[in-house]
């Protein structure tokens, strides 16, 4: 990893801001910081140059956005915790839609087509189905839980988790259950693909892989720590870390799943992984971004950021480190 920043974000005027996570959408980069002011919480999503750092515009919520937004055709969607979702212009930051739900929005929406599907965090009740050009609602189920994990969509059908012990398939089209599992721990962190399968973490520590249409467990593996992180997939392998401060390669092969190696770091990790020239990159609260060589789990380089590491992106060009106290870095791809 370079040791110097081809350029640095930093939000000003604004006490102990946290960032969430980045959207890289052609060249420009979006991420959203919240922060308390006057007693309250505020929101601003940012949408920088990729290239320069430079601010293009930017958009005010009343309360956190701790979500990343999703980008389709000249739009930009958004859920905050003031209980809307935003339809933008992605030109210059300016609202075209919003949808009230009435809860918390933490978990990401997710674009399949001319649909957009969002779901309720605190105390929420509902996974929605908006048109995302007009922000109407298509449907609407009740699920009864709050959800926190931000949806996979697969062949029609609509995989999230919740806090709470269960987990969800749901028709795309109709809003219909199709079905759920209950585990002994909360599933709250985002699926994603394994193949023609599903997975995804749960608190209990366990990896989950589900045949997606049945959600029959084709295989679990536990980590030994809370994942909140959704698994990476390269070929058969699985790169996740979990609350414990343990990151993991593993391998699939079949119905079982084995270990390739760990790599042990003093908190928690607080990021997904990235893999770039045979290298696997994720950032953890002790304020560090680690390089370990893939085959082998070794530590190659670890980057200081002096606050806790959010999220971490790849692009051509930059590798993109968000971190709190509200800074964003971009630093030139080693080739």
């Amino acid at each position: 990893m370079n040791n110097k920043a081809t350029w640095t974000y930093n939000i000003k005027g604004i006490r102990t801001p946290g960032v969430s996570q980045m959207l890289v959408h052609e060249n420009l980069v979006f991420i959203a910081v919240h922060y308390a002011k006057a007693g309250f919480y505020e929101g601003k999503l940012l949408c920088l140059s990729l290239n320069t750092g430079e601010l293009q515009w930017e958009f005010v919520t009343d309360h956190v956005i701790n979500s990343k937004v999703s980008v389709s055709g000249d739009q930009v969607y958004l859920a905050a915790f003031d209980g809307h979702v935003y339809g933008l212009n992605l030109a210059d930051g300016q609202l075209r839609w919003k949808f009230h739900t009435g809860k918390n929005m933490f978990s990401s929406p997710a674009v399949v087509g001319d649909k957009l599907i969002c779901c309720e965090t605190h105390t929420g009740n509902f996974t929605y189905c908006l048109d995302r050009h007009s922000g109407q609602k298509i449907w609407e189920l009740k699920t009864g839980v709050a959800v926190a994990s931000s949806p996979l969509v697969y062949k029609d059908l609509i995989f999230h988790g919740s806090n709470s012990p269960l987990f969800f398939a749901i028709d795309l089209n109709t809003g219909i259950e199709k079905w759920r599992y209950e585990a002994d721990g909360y599933f709250a962190g985002s699926p994603n693909l394994l193949g023609d399968q599903v997975i995804t973490g749960c608190l209990n520590g366990s990896v989950y892989v589900f045949e997606p249409f049945t959600g029959q467990i084709v295989t679990q593996f536990q980590t030994g720590g809370a994942i909140y992180r959704k698994p990476i997939i390269e070929n058969k392998h699985i790169f996740i870390g979990n609350e414990a401060g343990v990151f993991s390669s593993l391998t699939t092969s079949g119905q079982s799943i084995s270990v390739d190696w760990t790599y042990q770091v003093p908190e928690i990790i607080s990021t997904n992984a990235c893999i770039a020239n045979g290298q696997v990159l994720f950032g953890s609260a002790d304020g560090h971004v680690y390089c370990l060589d893939k085959e082998d789990g070794a530590l190659i380089d670890k980057k200081n950021m002096k606050s806790i590491v959010r999220d971490i992106m790849l692009t051509d060009e930059f590798f993109l480190i968000g971190a709190d106290k509200g800074q964003l870095s971009a630093f030139e791809r080693e080739s």
